[in-house]
C-alpha cells in the first residue's frame, strides 16, 4: 500500500507559526528568507551555541524549530519572536522518534516554501562565523559540499551535496517535494531506519537532470579542501521548462573536514594570537580567516567499525562528540551560568507579557563575550 499523502499544508504551519517565521524573515537581505535549525531537547546547548554565534555575525533572520515540548518550553520561557514548537508535535502531544527527525524537517521546509519564504536549513552544530547572506544569491539552490555520501553523486560529480547548510527558494519547492515524498516513501518501506535527506536531494537532483559547470575536485585535493573558495555552479529544468541555478558550495566556505588543533593553539587563540605554525594551526587559522561556517565533523562521532546504527542525525554518541568538539577546539561562546541568566531588565510581570525579541536579548545576554580567537561579523 503507498504512503498516506501529507496532511494539508495549513494543518502543518498555522497562521501564528507562519506569522512568527515572517517577522524573522523580515530582517533578512530580501525580507522573505528564514533560516530554520531544529533541535531536541538533548541539543539544548548546541543550539543555544548556535544562536550565540549567529547574533554574534549579526544574523536575526532565525528561527529554532523545537521538536519537543521541554525544549520549546525552556527555550520560549526566555522570550518570543525566534523560537516555535513543531505544529505537528503539538498536534500529537509527543515528540517525533529519531528515526522521523529528519523526514519532519524536510516535511516543515517544503510547508514553509509553499507559503511562499525561501528557507536556509542549517544543522545546529554548523556554526554562523559571518552573515552567510552573499552565499544565497544567483540560486534557487545552495548546498554546502562533502565528500561522503551518496557514492553515485560522488563518483558522477567529484563532491555532493550536504543538507547540513542548504538553501532553497520557492522557485526549487518543487525539488523539495520530490525529496520530502521520496523520505515518506523510505520511511514507509524500511519503518527501521532513520531516511537522509541528504541522500534524497542527491539523488533527486540526480536524475532530475542537474548538471555542473566542472567535476568538483577530490577530498585529498587540499588547495580545494582548505583555500579555494570558489563555488560550483550547475542547473536544472525541470519539466515545465524553467531553469533552476544551482550552487555547490566550495568546501572551505562551509568546512566540514576540520583540523583539529592542539590544547596549545587553542590556548593562543583565547590569548589573541594568530596560529602562523605549519600544520593543523595553520590551516585551522585558514579556516576562521576565510570561512563563512564551520560544520566540522567531530572525531569519535562516527560509528565504530562492525557497529550498526540505524539512527545518524541525534546520535547519542555523534551529539556528545559535537559538544566536546566545540568546546575543546574554542568554539563555544555560551556562558556556564547560561541557565541561571533572565533577560536583562525584565521582571515577573513584563516576563509574563513577554515582547517580540526578547529571547535575541537573553541570547546575547547568555554570550560569552570574552571569548577571542573566534571573529565577529
Amino acid at each position: 500500500m503507498p504512503p498516506a499523502p501529507p496532511p494539508l499544508a495549513h494543518d502543518e504551519l498555522p497562521p501564528a507559526d507562519l506569522r512568527t517565521l515572517t517577522r524573522a524573515a523580515r530582517a533578512s537581505a530580501d525580507g522573505r528568507t528564514v533560516a530554520l535549525v531544529f533541535a531536541t531537547s538533548d541539543f539544548t546547548e548546541l543550539v543555544l551555541n548556535w544562536c550565540a554565534f549567529a547574533l554574534r555575525a549579526g544574523v536575526r533572520w532565525f528561527v529554532v524549530v523545537a521538536l519537543d515540548v521541554p525544549l520549546h518550553a525552556a527555550l520560549s520561557s526566555r522570550g518570543e519572536g525566534h523560537v516555535l514548537l513543531l505544529p505537528r508535535v503539538r498536534r500529537a502531544g509527543a515528540p517525533p522518534s529519531k528515526l522521523a527527525v529528519i523526514g519532519e524537517r524536510q516535511r516543515f521546509g517544503v510547508r514553509v516554501l509553499e507559503a511562499g519564504l525561501a528557507v536556509l536549513h542549517s544543522d545546529a552544530d554548523a556554526l554562523w562565523l559571518r552573515d552567510p547572506t552573499r552565499l544565497l544569491g544567483g540560486a534557487e539552490l545552495v548546498a554546502e559540499r562533502v565528500w561522503g555520501k551518496p557514492r553515485s553523486a560522488v563518483q558522477a560529480w567529484g563532491a555532493a551535496a550536504c543538507t547540513g547548510f542548504y538553501f532553497v527558494r520557492p522557485a526549487a519547492v518543487g525539488i523539495a517535494q520530490q525529496v520530502e515524498a521520496a523520505i515518506r516513501r523510505k520511511q514507509a518501506s524500511s519503518p527501521g531506519w532513520q531516511a537522509s535527506d541528504q541522500y534524497w536531494l542527491n539523488l533527486v537532483l540526480q536524475q532530475s537532470g542537474a548538471t555542473w559547470e566542472a567535476r568538483m575536485p577530490a577530498m585529498d585535493d587540499m588547495q580545494a579542501r582548505i583555500f579555494n573558495h570558489t563555488p560550483t555552479r550547475g542547473v536544472l529544468v525541470t519539466p515545465s521548462g524553467a531553469v533552476l541555478r544551482l550552487v555547490m558550495l566550495a568546501h572551505p566556505t562551509v568546512a566540514r573536514a576540520c583540523p583539529v588543533i592542539s590544547p596549545a593553539s587553542v590556548a593562543m587563540l583565547a590569548r589573541g594570537e594568530r596560529l602562523t605554525a605549519p600544520g593543523k594551526a595553520r590551516l585551522w587559522q585558514a579556516l576562521l580567516d576565510h570561512s563563512v561556517v564551520l560544520h566540522c565533523f567531530p572525531p569519535g562521532g562516527e560509528a565504530r567499525a562492525g557497529e550498526r546504527r540505524t539512527v545518524f542525525m541525534g546520535h547519542p554518541k555523534h551529539t556528545a562528540a559535537e559538544l566536546a568538539f566545540q568546546r575543546r577546539q574554542g568554539l563555544w561562546l555560551l556562558r556556564s551560568d547560561w541557565r541561571q541568566l533572565r533577560v536583562a531588565g525584565e521582571g515577573d510581570e513584563a516576563r509574563s507579557k513577554r515582547r517580540r525579541g526578547s529571547f535575541l536579548r537573553w541570547v546575547g545576554q547568555i554570550t560569552n563575550e570574552t571569548v577571542r580567537g573566534i571573529p565577529k561579523g
